[in-house]
């Protein structure tokens, strides 16, 4: 078989290309092989041997080109793998001789090293293995030990940061490959870290210090710490995704490797395992990878020896860990502690079995001092179930995540929860629903699934132990409604206690997910509820399905199914898009799983409706309930016009489907009266939903099968409904058209004049847009849906005139559109419906395509002279047709045409009337290399398009040259793995070799000399870049990109010298952007390892302009900041910044430089501060010089520009090295020597910006910002009245709060008192939700440092009445919607309650609010302040004004001064909450975060606690009054309104609120009644009365079922499961 004159792929033409075998040669060469190489021949021909070494070689050299797609080159390793095996088996020595050579051998080793990014993970594996059976089989041992050391070298290397052109994660692999092959050993790979870390010593200057404290010249110590330092360097990949399960594998052999070869040795039993520290430090580096430590390092780790395990443990601080005690590493230990306890589980690690596992730490402790047979001297502990427990509170989401994990996973899912696990979890899952961050919240809802399913099986196990379930009675309890079981049998009394706990808290788990469904709650809460509900339901229902005895409806039969769908009907109509998905889905389960449609009925139960199936076979929901709400939706849709709500409304019409030929009626209507009058159909807006709901019921993928296809009648109908959709599509781009086609749609003036309806150009574009949208959608469901239409086989789909028409309007649709958000949605159209007519089967149907491209290059043309919108649609045209053939020549073909357009002259046909059909294919070609689905295919063209990209750049017109650098931008991120440039952060271990990408694309060296240069070929002259007329923007345009690419790859090898020089010579340029620039581009380029050396170099003193200072202090700057420089580098770096201060400031005559400088004396100071470095004194002394330096000031420059030019940067150094340092000394003698200086501190500190003024408040402690004052009254300044400036005043506000601490006595002044009266009265106003961020965390570091007052002088906070008005603050910064002033509100509540118990606390902000309730109630039972001010909050009423007032009283009896309570009368409330907002652009309310309905919760539950002498008459009366009236409100409004169902004004979040409020105030007023005595029987009775006759009212009415829920549980005195899980 001649494999030379092959047949190559279609290709473009180039001298890799020409040497490559084609992918389908390399088939058939691997079906071939056996015949090809003889197995058995004594000898063989000479041509035959050349053939096949010439075979060898050309299976190389494809193997390791850079420029073949993934499948090409899958074949290439295939074939190469098969040729080396069957060479090997055979017998004919000159062939085994093929396989043993050592240059093809490393040859294609290198091709593993090298080229894993461009191949396919198993065929590479199967080259590994294939090359590692050869090695071991190598007869000459010389041969075969060097070229084992060639690979562990290379491997090595790499894993050490070492230039090497090897890829890390294959060097990983091969080195554990070769490991567990015994072709090498740990000791050996050790020696060559020796040898590599003793030339360079790249790992210790790379931030891999040494782990052992001392030097010595042992050996073992020598090995010992090299050792440290190669595991370090290995685990510093772990933060790469693709290189963390290789990393973890071999760290897994590799120190199995070194303990079996130090098994012979004398071990001392103290000798800590060498990969501990390692462990450790990187765990400490980035908690962040936890997840990845759990799943691919510590596994393989603590299974090695339990005495390993036991050693860890040991290393850390478990005693303080359980107290609480631990500092600032107290996440990452607690993590460490339970990651051990929960991998030292699933290995059964330890004496007890898996089912036992609660002690495993124990187990394993235990364990390991019986193999050693020694007793520690000082014994401890270790409950793991205990520990996880306690920190489900953590403040740290990570360390909740974990404890919940622990506590869920077991090896044995159907094994049961202890009582303290279900306690735990009752008390704490709510803290969970509320959780921002999405990747934490998406953690535990994976979490919450594995409960769910742990805890169905745990109660079917308890069911099952009994062979006759049916002994089991059942009994409902009427006032806890949780499930008893029972058995007259003793001895399965604690089986029956355990079934009953799971059982109860099971039914509350559900009932608790219900409630957070309600109108009110965030979007947190409503997301987390519904991700959980969905597989929930599904797994309940599942066992019904298939069949399976349902014991826990059996048990369970009272679970309220009812309530689900009213909250889910109105969430149908959320804001969020997610939140309107998943509500869809859980009511479709509701559906589909066949439960009938149960919708709630008028008498409040659930009503179990017929099934109807319409003509089409197709269960329907036509009930008159479901019809009442989609009439109240497409109201309010009309009303309103928004999208969420037109969103509602279709997904309403998906569940009818018997109403399809009334819906498209509507349709046809809407799109009429559009055409007539748009504005009339924007006012009338239900066009939208009707589209969104067609587009959902199309979209079923048994649509078709639901219309009995096997009828005529019903293929009529479908062929009739698919072209009235083709026309309604039609003319709703016929309506649109005119507003969306102009070049400037935004800018578009209404022509008509209408009177009566407000509607600006915002609302006719939304409406045209979103019209378009939905319409494009509608088409693309039909195209993609396979479902929707017959069969192809059948000859009935969708016809050729139905591809055309859709295509054809898709096609004028992007060609005229102008409007920017429009061409999203019709480019997928366009896309779908190109890739299905090119797969069928119809010639005259995927000729289209073709047809579409040409008529894409025409309309490219036709466009040369229209240059707006980047094109317009024509990219999308290309990409569409592209997305068709993406493994297909015509895609080489298409790509081809384009760099033929991109690069052609330029056509001037008139003076006026330039023709640049560049543009589009410029931006056609940035589309295609962008877009991922063309990524292995474009792969060959990047060279050359590059190369037009870079040309493009010098091309005189403005257009051509800005599309050039778009496209070399999008190449640029090609290049690195998609990244973007601006960004540093690596997501591939493969970006971090810069060779990759010059070696893969060897004209790109050439291309950055072309644009950094003024001219080609680059000589070695100077290259001027300074002057003026060597400057212009096309030289802008060539260098950014070029450097950007610098910043990303590095430097290439060839012409490395020149392209550096070039660099430093636009340093010094005289334009600011490309001094800076480059500055950051060299700062990447520079190794980092000896940043001395570097400084040095940076801040020599010949440079020859201030241009060229400035941009080398920049790069100093950009330099400081990469995060691979150790603490040590900082260091001793300060000497040297010292010697530079006085010529570069005091010397220096232009303040710019002076600035840039200062700006990198602040940055060292900020970071050896943050590290706690000793040095940071001697960066302070320094400043200080430079502030007023010796002999050098005169009188005159006080206001020179320097000075003013300085300022900014003098500002940054002072105010935030003046708090990170204590320094008394220094201020004292500045006040007494130099009052001058001290005003410029004070006008430092005072004018700095709001993120050194944040940083300050977050990083420094409280008794150091009292420096602020102390500076000011040293200057002798006076202190403004803070009272009165609150907005002004963020920095005094947030340090006057420690002052007040300080002086804080229970027994207070009058003036004391005052002042604190008036602090607080500043804190209310200035943490409420419409102040501004600086002024809500000023409020919370105020009150932090208020409390830290307290504790430094002793004081340990008690119930005094002075305080309560810092708690009622403390309180509402847990509420905040800034995530960072919650968690300072955590922390200073966490404090407080460490400071009561002898354990410390960490809690987060939901936790905190919830403790400091209870704290409260504990604390202030007695207190009528606190009384008045829960009564305040439970109604809904601001606290400003009673916590300014009255609450203040010396003696808790005293009668406080304060202002009557006024309540507003419940139906004021209501009509105010019942205002119709018709605005398509909703004002966003200002805190998202909080609940108000929770929040009346928690307050109620407080006054529940109360005393009953804390109930204040006066308060108490107005109370009852309120109530009293708003029940009886609600009975006349429920009496008032027809149908209070889903929809209803009930479900107005705000009307829901005024609800829950006045019914949880009967629920306060009644316990408060039964706690009174009988003088109360009367009151209690009366609201219950008023209470029974709601929930029969409410019934009727169909009043919303939480809130029935809610009153039944009141009058049943049971404890709800919002109340209590």
């Amino acid at each position: 078989m001649n494999m030379n004159n092959n047949e190559h792929q279609d290709r473009p033409n180039g001298n890799e290309e020409d040497n490559c075998f084609s992918e389908d040669n390399l088939r058939q060469l691997c079906k071939t092989l056996r015949t090809i190489i003889p197995r058995h021949e004594a000898g063989i021909e000479e041509h035959t041997l050349i053939h096949l070494q010439s075979l060898h070689q050309g299976l190389l050299r494809t193997a390791n080109s850079t420029t073949l797609s993934f499948a090409h080159g899958a074949a290439a390793l295939n074939a190469l793998c098969g040729f080396i095996e069957q060479c090997n088996v055979s017998s004919v020595p000159e062939l085994r001789d093929l396989s043993f050579s050592s240059a093809a051998w490393t040859k294609a080793f290198n091709i593993i090293l090298e080229r894993s990014e461009r191949h396919k993970t198993k065929p590479l594996r199967r080259l590994l293995m294939t090359l590692t059976e050869i090695l071991s089989k190598h007869e000459q041992d010389n041969v075969k030990l060097s070229l084992i050391g060639h690979v562990v070298t290379r491997a090595t290397r790499a894993i050490c940061g070492q230039p090497d052109t090897a890829s890390i994660k294959p060097a990983i692999q091969a080195l554990e490959h070769f490991i567990h092959a015994g072709l090498t050993t740990a000791q050996d790979v050790v020696k060559y870290a020796i040898e590599i870390s003793g030339g360079s010593q790249a790992m210790s200057d790379a931030g891999m210090g040494s782990l052992v404290e001392g030097k010595t010249e042992s050996t073992s110590i020598q090995r010992d710490k090299t050792v440290e330092e190669f595991a370090m360097s290995v685990l510093g990949w772990i933060q790469f995704p693709d290189c963390a399960p290789a990393a973890g594998r071999f760290l897994s052999i590799f120190f199995q490797s070194l303990n079996a070869e130090s098994s012979n040795q004398a071990v001392s039993d103290e000798t800590a395992p060498l990969w501990i520290n390692p462990v450790k430090q990187t765990i400490k580096l980035h908690p962040e990878l936890f997840e990845e430590f759990e799943h691919h390092v510590l596994p393989g780790l603590l299974i090695l020896s339990p005495a390993d395990t036991s050693a860890f443990l040991k290393t850390l601080p478990l005693r303080d860990i359980t107290r609480g005690n631990v500092g600032p590493d107290a996440a990452a230990f607690i993590q460490l502690c339970l990651l051990i306890a929960k991998v030292a589980a699933s290995l059964k690690i330890g004496s007890r079995s898996a089912r036992e596992n609660e002690s495993t730490l124990a187990d394993v402790v235990a364990n390991s001092r019986g193999q050693n047979g020694t007793e520690e001297q000082e014994s401890f502990s270790i409950d793991s179930e205990a520990l996880a427990c306690n920190h489900l509170e953590h403040s740290s989401p990570s360390v909740r995540l974990s404890a919940l994990s622990f506590l869920i996973s077991s090896s044995v899912m159907s094994k049961p929860f202890t009582q303290r696990v279900l306690e735990m979890l009752r008390i704490c899952i709510p803290y969970f629903h509320v959780e921002v961050n999405p990747k934490a919240r998406n953690e535990y809802i994976a979490l919450m699934q594995k409960l769910c399913l742990r805890l169905r099986l745990a109660i079917m196990s308890f069911l099952r132990a009994d062979k006759n379930p049916l002994k089991f009675g059942f009994e409902e309890s009427s006032t806890s409604k949780a499930v008893s079981v029972t058995k007259n049998t003793a001895g399965w009394k604690t089986r029956e206690q355990m079934l009953r706990a799971h059982l109860v808290f099971r039914k509350r788990y559900l009932l608790f997910l219900l409630h957070e469904l309600r109108p009110t709650a965030s979007y947190q809460r409503h997301i987390t509820a519904l991700r959980i509900l969905h597989p929930l339901l599904a797994g309940e229902w599942a066992s019904q399905v298939a069949g399976n005895y349902n014991y826990l409806n059996a048990l369970d039969e009272a679970l309220p199914w009812n309530l689900f769908y009213q909250p889910l009907y109105d969430l149908l109509l959320d804001p969020f898009d997610d939140v309107r998905q998943w509500a869809a889905m859980v009511v479709h389960l509701c559906i589909e799983r066949d439960l009938a449609v149960h919708v709630p009925s008028p008498a409040g139960t659930i009503e179990e409706k017929t099934d109807e199936v319409d003509q089409n076979g197709k269960i329907t929901a036509d009930a008159p309930v479901i019809d009442t709400i989609l009439h109240m939706a497409e109201k309010k849709a009309k009303q309103t016009g928004r999208a969420d709500h037109a969103d509602g409304v279709g997904r309403l019409y998906e569940l009818l489907f018997s109403i399809l030929d009334r819906l498209i009626s509507e349709m046809e209507k809407d799109v009429k009266v559009a055409n007539d009058d748009l504005l009339q159909a924007i006012g009338n807006a239900s066009l939208h939903g009707h589209l969104i709901a067609l587009r959902h019921i199309v979209s079923h993928p048994d649509y078709f099968a639901t219309l009995d296809g096997s009828t005529k009648s019903a293929l009529d109908w479908w062929r009739k409904f698919t072209k009235r959709i083709h026309l309604i599509c039609r003319d709703v781009w016929e309506v649109v058209r005119r507003t969306l086609c102009f070049d400037a749609p935004e800018g578009h003036e209404i022509d008509e004049e209408v009177d009566d309806v407000d509607i600006g150009i915002k609302d006719v574009l939304s409406f045209c847009w979103r019209a378009l949208k939905e319409s494009s959608a509608l088409l693309h469901a039909i195209i993609a849906n396979k479902g929707y239409g017959p069969p192809p086989s059948d000859g009935h789909g969708l016809s050729y005139q139905d591809y055309r028409k859709v295509g054809a309007l898709c096609f004028s649709q992007l060609a005229q559109l102008r409007h920017r958000g429009a061409f999203s949605t019709v480019s997928q159209t366009f896309s779908a419906c190109c890739t299905a007519c090119a797969g069928s089967s119809d010639l005259a149907v995927s000729d289209l395509v073709q047809s579409w491209y040409r008529d894409a290059l025409a309309c490219m043309e036709l466009n040369a002279s229209a240059l707006t919108r980047r094109s317009a649609g024509i990219p999308a045209m290309i990409t569409g047709v592209l997305a068709a053939y993406a493994g297909h020549a015509f895609f080489n073909d298409v790509v081809l045409d384009l760099q033929a357009i991109a690069d052609g002259p330029i056509l001037y046909v008139e003076p006026e009337d330039v023709r640049l059909p560049q543009v589009h294919a410029l931006n056609c070609l940035k589309d295609i290399f962008t877009d991922a689905r063309f990524g292995p295919r474009t792969e060959v063209h990047v060279a050359n398009t590059i190369d037009i990209a870079a040309s493009c750049l010098e091309n005189p017109v403005w257009a051509i040259r800005n599309c050039g650098l778009m496209l070399f931008k999008a190449l640029v991120r090609r290049l690195n793995g998609g990244t973007d440039t601006a960004s540093t952060k690596v997501k591939s271990s493969y970006r971090h070799s810069s060779s990759l990408t010059y070696q893969r694309y060897p004209n790109v060296p050439s291309l950055l000399l072309k644009l950094l240069c003024n001219e080609l070929p680059l000589t070695t002259r100077s290259i001027n870049v300074t002057q003026h007329d060597g400057y212009s923007v096309m030289r802008a345009h060539k260098v950014f990109p070029a450097m950007e690419l610098l910043e990303t790859s590095g430097i290439p090898n060839e012409c490395g010298e020149m392209i550096l020089e070039a660099i430093w010579q636009y340093m010094e340029s005289f334009d600011w952007a490309i001094r800076e620039k480059a500055a950051k581009a060299l700062s990447h380029l520079l190794d980092g390892k000896d940043l001395i050396s570097d400084t040095r170099k940076l801040l020599s003193p010949d440079w020859p302009s201030q241009n060229a200072l400035h941009g080398r202090i920049l790069c100093l700057q950009h330099l400081l900041s990469r995060d691979d420089i150790p603490l040590i580098s900082y260091e001793k770096l300060v000497p040297l910044i010292h010697d530079r201060c006085q010529s570069m400031v005091v010397q220096n005559p232009c303040p710019i430089t002076v600035a840039a400088f200062l700006n990198v004396l602040a940055d060292i100071s900020i970071i050896l501060a943050q590290k706690r470095s000793q040095v940071t004194q001697s960066i302070f002394n320094q400043m200080k010089l430079l502030i007023r330096p010796p002999n050098s000031r005169t009188k005159n420059s006080k206001g020179s520009s320097a000075t003013a030019l300085q300022s900014s940067a003098l500002r940054r150094c002072l105010s935030l090295s003046m708090y990170l340092e204590g320094l008394d000394k220094p201020l004292r003698q500045l006040s007494t020597n130099d009052l001058d200086t001290m005003t410029t501190l004070d006008e430092a500190m005072k004018n700095m910006s709001d993120e050194n003024f944040l940083a300050i408040l977050r990083i420094v402690p409280p008794h150091r910002l009292q420096y602020q004052l102390n500076v000011t009254r040293a200057a002798r300044i006076p202190l403004a009245d803070v009272a009165y400036s609150v907005h002004e005043t963020h920095f005094d506000l947030a340090v006057i709060g420690y002052d007040l601490g300080l002086s804080y006595r229970e027994s207070q002044e009058e003036r004391l008192r005052q002042r604190i009266s008036t602090w607080v009265h500043m804190l209310f106003v200035s943490g409420s939700e419409e102040s501004e961020l600086l002024s809500r965390a000023a409020t919370a570091y105020s009150l932090r440092g208020f409390f830290d007052g307290m504790r430094d002088s002793e004081k340990n906070p008690g119930p005094e009445p002075a305080l309560l008005g810092p708690y009622m603050v403390l309180y509402d910064t847990l509420l905040d919607d800034d995530e960072e002033i919650r968690a300072q509100g955590s922390r200073i509540v966490s404090s407080l309650l460490s400071a009561h118990t002898d354990t410390g606390v960490s809690l987060s902000a939901a936790a905190a609010k919830s403790r400091l309730l209870d704290f409260l109630a504990h604390r202030y039972r007695g207190s009528k302040a606190l009384f008045e001010e829960a009564t305040r909050k439970l109604t809904g009423l601001s606290s400003m004004f009673s916590a300014t007032s009255h609450i203040y009283a010396i003696d808790i009896d005293d009668e406080p001064q304060n202002i009557p309570l006024q309540l507003r009368p419940v139906a004021d409330l209501s009509l105010e909450a019942r205002t119709t907002q018709i605005a398509v652009f909703v004002e966003e309310k200002q805190n998202l975060y909080v609940d108000e309905v929770l929040e009346a919760d928690g307050w109620a539950n407080l006054l529940a606690h109360m005393d009953p002498e804390a109930w204040e008459p006066t308060v108490l009366s107005t109370f009852e009054s309120w109530t009293a009236g708003g029940l009886l409100y609600l009975l006349d409004f429920c009496e008032d309104v027809y149908d209070l169902g889903a929809l209803s004004p009930i479900s107005i979040p705000q009307m829901y609120t005024l609800f829950m409020r006045v019914i949880l105030s009967a629920k306060v007023l009644m316990n408060g009644a039964m706690q009174m005595g009988s003088k109360r029987n009367a009151t209690r009775q009366e609201f219950r009365v008023l209470l029974e006759k709601l929930l029969e009212l409410g019934t009727q009415k169909r009043l919303h079922g939480l809130l029935l829920d809610r009153i039944q549980y009141i009058l049943d005195d049971g404890t709800h499961p919002t109340e209590q899980l």
